[in-house]
């Protein structure tokens, strides 16, 4: 198990017994009470404006029951999941070499249509060309120029997309899409 495992499990374990305790201390004794018992009396009675068929009082608790609820699920979810991403075995072994990179990438092409028949899901697909390296692509265009294209892509190896475009197969789609390569530009996400 490496360390980010071991980092997002115990955070997870922290949310899931924090909101354990939340759910157990607002059923079970008088310690998310306020400490004014006159204002406990006023809040069973009084109704929100929203709805005369509950009190502010239930209203609080049912919202607690629910927030707490959740978190506990999302602790569990988020564990279940990422149990699952960290127990497989990768070629990386730094956490940094194995981050997604995001990129914007836009351009022309000589016929709009054309280019989004080639992104047209299906075999012999664009998604599916960059789909065998794990990239996920979401497509976008100009609604005034059907010419002026884009793509959002989340790239888990960049060095190996780069290779792709400018492999033989990569160079071939390019041609066939239309692609004016002299107007690609390639905005990748970071932080500042």
């Amino acid at each position: 198990m490496t360390a980010a495992a071991i980092l997002i499990a115990a955070s997870a374990a922290i949310t899931l017994v924090l909101g354990t305790l939340h759910l157990v201390f607002t059923f079970s004794g008088e310690r998310f009470f306020p400490r004014d018992a006159s204002l406990i009396d006023k809040m069973k009675e009084v109704s929100p404006r929203i709805s005369r068929q509950t009190t502010i009082w239930r209203a609080g608790v049912g919202h607690d029951l629910a927030r707490q609820a959740l978190l506990v699920q999302r602790s569990i979810s988020r564990h279940r999941r990422n149990a699952a991403t960290f127990s497989k075995p990768t070629t990386n072994t730094k956490l940094e070499d194995s981050a997604m990179t995001t990129a914007i990438i836009f351009h022309e092409v000589q016929d709009g249509a054309v280019w989004a028949k080639a992104w047209k899901q299906g075999p012999g697909s664009r998604h599916e060309m960059f789909g065998k390296l794990g990239i996920k692509c979401r497509n976008f265009r100009d609604p005034k120029n059907p010419n002026a294209t884009g793509v959002m892509a989340e790239i888990p190896d960049m060095a190996k997309f780069q290779e792709l475009l400018r492999s033989d197969e990569g160079q071939k789609a390019m041609r066939e899409d239309g692609l004016k390569v002299e107007t690609m530009r390639v905005l990748i996400e970071f932080t500042p």
